[in-house]
């Protein structure tokens, strides 16, 4: 382990209590990961330590379902880079994480997660953050595999000048569905948020978005902004999308926008007058769909998976 970074098993407390609080009801399966997986690894990183390149590997070799605990305690003064990856070597697996997050003043995280899975497994990750007086959490996710997968993410912006910014792709396939929940909640003054999804969905696949921000009345000059793009790879692909916004400020600045589309026509004809094939042409407007996001990775990991499933998704 890196310098500064301590980890201990503990069992049920308060914290859990409170996760299991905030979550919404549907969310049922983050209790029963909790009920039936009574201890918890608990991750503290030490103030005033600067941190990159942890990885956190989630290997799944089971046929039964799978349970993890998980909660984070980051000192104040933290730089922090990490990037948990789940790899399953078995189809037939169901996987319970639950995750728990505190990051102190000034404290800075930036987390990159990999759910790379295979095509029978399920998935149902949940993550909840709170965030001290000028605390920066910036999370990137990619998703790709698991025939019944859902993320649900909650992030507090509980002190003044708080900045959570989470990003995120999704590349489902075959008759994949993936579901994408996540709710800012800005409770302070200054406080600022992102939330950037896009997905590129193939075959009979579905790819649900839904996005929220809250603004309590006393959290003014808040910022905030949420974006969800969309691509559908073939006519049976399907995509909801919902973002929210909730506001009782006066003083903020938000925004929200989606887009939901088909490979644009023109660009595939421009790219076969050119000497392209049809799949060659569509590999090229897809890889310059997700480039975007694959910037935000700063693990290699993420752009060899894309490579992988965009091979997937114009077949």
């Amino acid at each position: 382990l890196p310098k500064g970074i301590e980890i201990t098993q503990q069992g049920s407390d308060e914290l859990w209590s409170e996760f299991i609080k905030e979550m919404p009801s549907q969310e049922v399966l983050a209790w029963l990961g909790l009920r039936q997986q009574s201890l918890r690894t608990h991750i503290s990183v030490a103030a005033n330590v600067s941190i990159s390149g942890l990885a956190i590997v989630h290997y799944l070799n089971t046929t039964s379902t799978a349970m993890a605990n998980i909660s984070w305690s980051i000192a104040p003064n933290v730089q922090l880079k990490s990037t948990t990856e789940f790899r399953c070597h078995t189809d037939n697996i169901c996987y319970i994480y639950n995750q728990v997050a505190t990051l102190a003043n000034d404290s800075h995280w930036h987390s990159d997660v990999i759910q790379k899975l295979p095509a029978a497994a399920e998935v149902f990750y949940h993550n909840y953050a709170k965030l001290a007086e000028s605390a920066h959490y910036q999370q990137a996710t990619l998703h790709f595999g698991a025939k019944r997968s859902r993320n649900y993410e909650q992030i507090d912006l509980l002190g003044a000048h708080a900045n959570a910014s989470f990003k995120g792709l999704a590349l489902p396939s075959a008759r994949q569905k993936h579901q994408q929940l996540l709710c800012i909640n800005h409770r302070n003054v200054h406080t600022r948020s992102t939330q950037h999804y896009k997905s590129a969905v193939g075959s009979e696949a579905m790819f649900n978005f839904l996005g929220r921000i809250y603004v309590q009345q006393h959290a003014q000059k808040t910022d905030a902004s949420q974006l969800n793009h969309n691509m559908l790879m073939t006519k049976s692909a399907t995509a909801y999308t919902k973002p929210e916004l909730e506001i009782y400020a006066d003083d903020v600045k938000c925004a929200h926008g989606t887009t939901i589309g088909q490979v644009d026509k023109s660009k595939l004809l421009f790219l076969q007058m050119r000497g392209l094939d049809i799949d060659k042409a569509k590999s090229l407007i897809l890889s310059g769909f997700c480039a975007e996001m694959l910037a935000i990775f700063h693990s290699k990991t993420a752009r060899n998976t894309t490579e992988e499933a965009i091979e997937q998704l114009v077949i």
